[in-house]
């Protein structure tokens, strides 16, 4: 019986090459890297600002909290010893910061760079931002007490306004310390008038020299956190500082915020209740 042959298998398909089969790559024109590079460039330029603004802000909250830190170790200080601040005598070189006196209450490390008594916008090499009103002193100190015309009034046991009162600000780290530069103790001695010591008018004269820095005719750094709007340049009292108040809270404020157009203070923040005669 005859058997009828198979049909013949279907032809096998054609098979080409994939990079035939794919559509030519089409590379970037001039133009069109220009405009990529230009968008880049344009949304850095929007994001810069932003993060340096964000880390400003983070260092000026360092700075703060060390000030209610540095507050909070006067205040155990201070209950630990009959209700009595430091007494601050520069002629015993008895001072607030040492490790004989409140230092442990404020920190183990003591007055070293980055340490809570560094301000992290401070310049390099500084230990200690910070100075204490020497009218908060418990006790008058003979150098202060001494000067003429009088340059203020302690505040006693009973001090009143006390948010208005400095206790703790910001000032020019220019003392060669142990473990860097050092801002002076006490501040709040210099200058006739509350507004000189502010900068107001022609601030203090002549102006001290506050190396590394510059002279400079107030004893605040006020370049320390200067916004960059700030029309201030160099060691000028234009701008901002911290400032810690008798009851415990810190508050950034600028030279505006602090002394009027004739050079005189607002009486916004105080060294003491002369201030009010002293303006």
């Amino acid at each position: 019986m005859h058997r009828s042959a198979k049909p013949p298998a279907p032809p096998a398909p054609t098979r080409y090459p994939i990079s035939l089969l794919r559509a030519p790559a089409r590379a970037f024109t001039l133009v069109e890297l220009l405009v990529v590079i230009g968008i880049i460039a344009l949304l850095m330029g929007m994001l810069l600002p932003t993060v340096a603004g964000t880390r400003r802000q983070s260092r000026n909250l360092q700075c703060q909290s060390n000030i209610r830190q540095i507050m909070l170790g006067l205040s155990l200080y201070k209950a630990n010893n009959k209700d009595r601040y430091p007494s601050n005598l520069s002629l015993q070189g008895f001072f607030w910061d040492l490790p004989t006196v409140a230092g442990p209450y404020i920190s183990e490390e003591g007055v070293t760079r980055g340490s809570v008594f560094t301000c992290p916008d401070d310049r390099d090499g500084a230990s200690r931002s910070y100075s204490m009103n020497v009218w908060a002193s418990s006790s008058p100190d003979p150098a202060v007490t001494g000067l003429v015309p009088k340059r203020g009034q302690y505040w006693g046991p009973t001090p009143r306004e006390s948010s208005l009162l400095i206790l703790i600000t910001e000032s020019w780290s220019t003392f060669n310390g142990l473990y860097g530069r050092e801002a002076a103790h006490l501040i709040g001695s210099r200058g006739t008038t509350a507004g000189q010591r502010f900068g107001g008018g022609s601030g203090l004269a002549p102006p001290p020299d506050f190396f590394p820095f510059g002279k400079a005719n107030s004893e605040l750094a006020f370049m320390r956190h200067r916004p960059n709007s700030s029309p201030g340049v160099g060691t000028q009292p234009i701008g901002a500082i911290n400032i810690g108040y008798l009851d415990g809270h810190v508050a950034l404020k600028t030279n505006g915020e602090l002394v009027d157009a004739e050079g005189k203070s607002t009486l916004d923040s105080l060294w003491s209740n002369w201030d009010r005669d002293n303006p």
